[in-house]
């Protein structure tokens, strides 16, 4: 199934049912095996490799595609600063509780020039990951070592940095501005 192929190996049983599989049938492939049961709707195909960002990919599955990593978290993937966030962060458009404890979720829908995929599941860019850090308060040196980090190694330029900001609140355009100065 493609759609597990795109969320890491994990689909929802909403997902099964409504590529016209029934119930008898999805019930016969978890007896087989064929679809192993994570947790409740949450399903894993076994042929699926499992990554070391396998809980990334089953939040974002859960979400059945609409769940984009972000924020915080977004951050520690791309290699930039040390917020070790105590929660998953992820951009979701609709009002929908996260599957599991310790999830941050931001009502927000992500555009597509602001994502890319890595391992099964989207993540934020990374000048979109310090529009978002910026936008919710986190402090001005974590953010100025996130923007420092993303410039040294290759993951942010300057420009596409201002891009990303432009349509942003006066208040966090400072602040990115203030980052990309103390580079």
């Amino acid at each position: 199934m493609q759609t597990a192929a795109d969320q890491g190996g994990y689909v929802t049983a909403g997902q099964i049912l409504r590529c016209g599989v029934g119930a008898r049938e999805f019930a016969d492939a978890i007896a087989a095996g064929r679809l192993i049961r994570i947790r409740r709707d949450l399903l894993r195909v076994p042929s699926g490799r499992i990554s070391r960002f396998d809980d990334l990919a089953q939040c974002c599955a859960w979400f059945e595609g609409a769940a984009t990593v972000s924020h915080h978290t977004a951050a520690e993937l791309h290699g930039m600063g040390r917020l070790h966030p105590a929660y998953t962060h992820i951009c979701v458009g609709a009002m929908t509780r996260p599957p599991v404890p310790r999830v941050a979720v931001h009502r927000r829908f992500v555009q597509p020039g602001e994502v890319g995929v890595a391992d099964g599941f989207r993540v934020t860019t990374p000048a979109r990951t310090v529009v978002d850090l910026a936008a919710v308060g986190v402090g001005q040196l974590a953010l100025n070592e996130v923007v420092a980090d993303g410039m040294a190694i290759g993951r942010l330029a300057v420009a596409e940095v201002l891009a990303a900001v432009r349509t942003s609140p006066r208040t966090v355009i400072e602040r990115v501005e203030r980052a990309l100065s103390a580079c």
